[in-house]
């Protein structure tokens, strides 16, 4: 037997199951990830597979459907957890899996081949086998089980089905993996049509094959999922968040640490618009100063790698536009341009060689502070002379000459340029410098955060990375890692609760809008107030509340300033507050908690005004409708500055004669500080 013992995932307050966690497939798979990451590492990724398969559908039970979600950071390792998750279960009796990638041929062959690797114990079969291993498939089954890989395109989906149910498969209790799930697989004809969009017809179609089925969604970016309705097929019913493991470098070193903010060169502005081909107006095809230093320092770092025996082939990432005539374009600047320092370096023309190596020399001097046991300039300049000129520049876009689309590695620089196939789900071998420029007028955060390719286990690479953007784009990727890690928190406080809440900037969209609802979508805006407007106000509703709300503000009732608080202590009043299910306006208790959670990260403290003696009436038939209208006067938001969050308690005498019930009741009002923010959530 294994030294690691049988452990039981609790899955929820009534279900508990016990789980196997030393079978041969998670054993041998153990075995296999120790030899990269360390054994830690492998005990938390098993761990967090431990409660997957704790949520799982029990497998003998004869129908039903669990929803969840994996929930990982940017090329953080999510395909060794839903692999190692997919081992666990194996062990513990499944024997029907699918996996849904991609529909990119890359990325595609990059499962099937990491899964063959990591699973050898079970059959893996791709789409081209479907057809020539039906008796095989049949037979797999009783035995270890059979992983099922198609991408997510129209003729693969049908096949599936089809294969599925020629082969039984689709009598199994069955687990689905859908990799980068909000991609592809959401509805995209929500507010258009009521049938759903063919891709995520096609999904629905494979799932409702399987009566026993779990439904586990992965990626790093869940904002559509989550504001999906709660009774939505894609909203997650459980999610596990996925810990990066040692040595990943993510959004808090590049746009938060300030103690590495040396690793954000800024560009000028309007520099992104001079290599877009449809802007460029001058014949003069000639490298902005930003790209040319980018590119400096690309070929300084990866030298300085080259010289200290620390890697053979580095990567330079140029991502400006999604356009294939803009990724024209900047190959061909870039290659003249490598062309002549190239040609340079060989000839050695005083003035040529005298400017070219001020702009070399820079960039190592950039670099000296952070190197340790840096090679001389002159090592540098010499090494780079001798291997320049086979520079590989390389275009990744549907056009690329390869096929798959897929970067080579062969050459010791490799100038990758690209749009959408440089983002989701592509890892770039050893980036050292990222020049980024993707302009949007509303752009969307899960996207933008998918081109994070800087991100990923590159802490060996750390003393030379450099990422080179303009001023505004820096701030948006600050802001979307507030926003991550804001939800990622409220998970891990919330996390046995459906209510998910997206932070996001007002400048951006959390996702595109044709997979939500408009109808279900609700935000709390920065500055602005909100209050319940049918409060429960009934004493037999509300005896204790009011009693435990005298008490705590026993202390504030005759105080005609704002008075500062902790702003623990709004969470600890709200608890207090009752609304009727059936309040209009976005009020609610939960929400108002989750959004309190995500403001204690970014304030202490918050201003508390009390008001006692308020006589507001209640018309029967207007309230029954609309509930209250107005609860405070306007001149009395001024009572308390705006730059903190704010909570306003009025204590109602509830007279009879007003319409109430002969009872005190408190009415509370809140108001978010000010800022350029916005808190988007599902209002179902």
């Amino acid at each position: 037997m294994s030294d690691m013992n049988t452990l039981v995932g609790k899955v929820s307050e009534t279900n508990n199951k016990t789980i196997v966690t030393d079978g041969a497939h998670i054993l041998n798979l153990k075995n296999s990830l120790e030899r990269d990451i360390s054994k830690k590492g492998v005990s938390e990724i098993i761990n967090k597979s431990v409660e997957v398969v704790g949520n799982l559908l029990d497998k003998n039970i004869d129908a039903g459907e669990r929803r969840g979600l994996i929930f990982g950071k940017i090329q953080s390792g999510k395909t060794n957890s839903f692999t190692t998750s997919l081992a666990l279960a194996a062990d513990n009796g499944y024997k029907c899996f699918v996996v849904l990638t991609s529909d990119n041929l890359w990325l595609y062959q990059q499962t099937i081949s990491r899964l063959k690797k990591s699973l050898p114990g079970i059959s893996i079969v791709g789409k081209e086998e479907w057809e020539h291993k039906v008796n095989a498939i049949k037979t797999r089954l009783e035995l270890n089980g059979v992983i099922f890989v198609s991408t997510k395109n129209n003729t693969n989906l049908n096949k599936l089905v089809n294969i599925l149910k020629e082969t039984g498969a689709n009598k199994y209790p069955a687990i689905i993996f859908d990799d980068e799930a909000d991609q592809a697989s959401l509805n995209t004809n929500i507010g258009k049509d009521d049938e759903p969009s063919r891709i995520n017809a096609l999904i629905n179609n494979v799932r409702e094959n399987f009566k026993n089925r779990t439904y586990i969604q992965v990626t790093a970016t869940p904002q559509s999922l989550f504001l999906q309705g709660l009774e939505n097929l894609y909203r997650p019913e459980f999610t596990i968040l996925i810990e990066p493991g040692e040595g990943y470098i993510g959004g808090e070193t590049f746009f938060s640490d300030p103690h590495y903010k040396y690793l954000l060169k800024e560009v000028a502005e309007d520099e992104i618009d001079s290599l877009i081909s449809s802007k460029v107006r001058s014949v003069n095809k000639t490298l902005p100063v930003g790209l040319k230093r980018a590119i400096c320092m690309f070929y300084v770092a990866a030298t300085i790698k080259l010289l200290k025996n620390e890697g053979q082939h580095f990567s330079f990432l140029c991502h400006v536009s999604l356009k294939k005539a803009d990724h024209e374009h900047i190959r061909e600047i870039i290659q003249k341009y490598a062309d002549n320092m190239a040609k340079t370096l060989y000839q050695k023309e005083e003035r040529k060689l005298n400017a070219l190596v001020t702009l070399l020399e820079n960039a190592y001097n950039e670099l000296l502070p952070y190197v340790d046991a840096i090679p001389t300039f002159d090592e540098v300049v010499n090494k780079l002379s001798f291997f320049i000129s086979s520079t590989d520049i390389q275009l990744i876009n549907t056009d690329s000459k390869n096929s798959s689309g897929q970067p080579t590695y062969d050459q010791v620089y490799n100038i990758l340029i690209g749009g959408t196939k440089l983002g989701r789900g592509v890892t770039i071998e050893r980036l050292l410098t990222t020049y980024y420029g993707r302009q949007a007028k509303k752009p969307q955060l899960d996207t933008v955060l998918q081109h994070a390719r800087m991100y990923g286990y590159r802490a060996r690479d750390l003393d030379v990375s450099r990422v080179f953007l303009p001023h505004h784009l820096a701030e948006r990727f600050q802001l979307i890692y507030d926003s991550e890690t804001a939800l990622r928190d409220v998970i891990t406080n919330h996390k046995d609760e459906g209510l998910r809440a997206i932070w996001i900037s007002k400048e951006m969209k959390p996702t595109r809008s044709n997979v939500l609802d408009p109808n279900e979508l609700g935000a709390f805006a920065a500055g602005k107030t909100y209050f319940p407007h049918k409060p429960l106000f009934k004493k037999s509703d509300i005896e204790g509340q009011t009693e435990a709300i005298n008490h705590l503000l026993k202390d504030f009732m005759y105080k005609k300033e704002s008075t500062i608080i902790p702003i623990e202590f709004v969470s600890t009043i709200l608890t207090h507050t009752k609304t009727e299910p059936t309040s209009p306006g976005l009020w609610n208790e939960k929400r108002i908690s989750l959004a309190l959670n995500k403001l204690s990260n970014e304030f202490e403290e918050c201003y508390l005004v009390v008001r006692t003696g308020r006589r507001l009436t209640r018309q029967e038939d207007y309230y029954a409708n609309r509930g209250l209208g107005a609860v405070y006067q306007s001149n009395e938001l001024k009572i308390a500055g705006d730059e903190l969050p704010t909570l306003f308690m009025y204590r109602q005498d509830g007279f009879a004669t007003d319409g109430w019930d002969n009872y005190n009741f408190w009415i509370p009002v809140f108001r978010f500080p000010k800022g350029n923010y916005a808190i988007m959530f599902n209002l179902s």
